[in-house]
């Protein structure tokens, strides 16, 4: 019963010391302005996924539209060519909202963890005629 507690305890203190990630501050950095560019990037997808449903709503609106049943179905037709650009507008602006969303979300949340990392390491050094010193703190 010893030998399976003392296993227990060891797996759990070697799968605990297995995951946990040391980084420089130049990878810190270099991670956190990746995850900038990725926020802002979702950001700019979002936008312009939103412009480009809006446009292309507006133009589906303001396009002639034509009602044709036959009893069990009912089609709409135009021949108004800004009843087609609308659609093609609109078509890849819920993509590019809904990916631009999501790397947004995401580029935000680490940068945030990656700023905090960032903020909590702190490299010190004073330098005399006899002597260098080095401080490194790392706030928990």
């Amino acid at each position: 019963m010893k030998k399976m507690m003392w296993l227990l305890i060891l797996t759990i203190l070697f799968a605990s010391t297995v995951n946990a990630k040391e980084y420089s501050k130049e990878e810190l950095e270099a991670r956190l302005e990746k995850f900038k560019k990725m926020k802002r990037n979702g950001y700019v997808m979002t936008g312009v996924g939103v412009g480009f449903m809006l446009a292309g709503f507006i133009m589906m609106q303001s396009a002639d539209w034509e009602k044709e049943s036959d009893g069990m179905n009912t089609n709409y037709n135009t021949s108004d060519s800004e009843g087609g650009v609308g659609i093609l507008l609109f078509a890849p602006g819920i993509p590019l909202t809904v990916v631009g969303i999501i790397l947004g979300s995401i580029g935000s949340n680490k940068t945030k963890r990656y700023q905090e990392l960032l903020d909590k390491v702190s490299v010190s050094g004073n330098v005399t005629k006899d002597q260098v010193k080095v401080g490194i703190s790392v706030a928990f």
